[in-house]
């Protein structure tokens, strides 16, 4: 069987405004489970041991991404007007998924930005 690509559509660094327009576009609603997922300056020398040590590893959050539907992703530097918006977005979605909760959840949560939604 080949392999064949699927088409992807994503929202990299876009405006505040392209990003909202882009969901709407995509037809996004809270009750759709809302993947999220953080970037850390030690994200990609993390060992899985020492990921919930604050001495090894720091909450210091330096992008983050979402998706809520298949071949599709926003990714945008933790900064504002970013990181009110994913407070908003987070506090409304009723499921969220993480990848790595036990890392990514306390350190949203101590940046101001708790998930309400169930999930792991």
């Amino acid at each position: 069987m080949p392999f064949t690509r699927m088409p992807v559509d994503y929202c990299l660094d876009r405006s505040l405004p392209e990003m909202e327009k882009w969901m709407a576009d995509l037809g996004y609603t809270p009750d759709m489970p809302l993947a999220v997922d953080i970037e850390t300056p030690e994200t990609d020398k993390i060992n899985e041991e020492d990921s919930d040590d604050p001495d090894k590893t720091s909450y210091t959050i330096i992008r983050c991404g979402f998706s809520f539907r298949v071949g599709t992703a926003a990714s945008y530097p933790w900064t504002e007007p970013y990181i009110t918006f994913t407070r908003t977005l987070l506090s409304m979605a009723h499921t969220c998924v993480l990848w790595n909760g036990g890392f990514d959840r306390p350190r949203l949560a101590r940046s101001g930005c708790p998930i309400k939604g169930g999930g792991e």
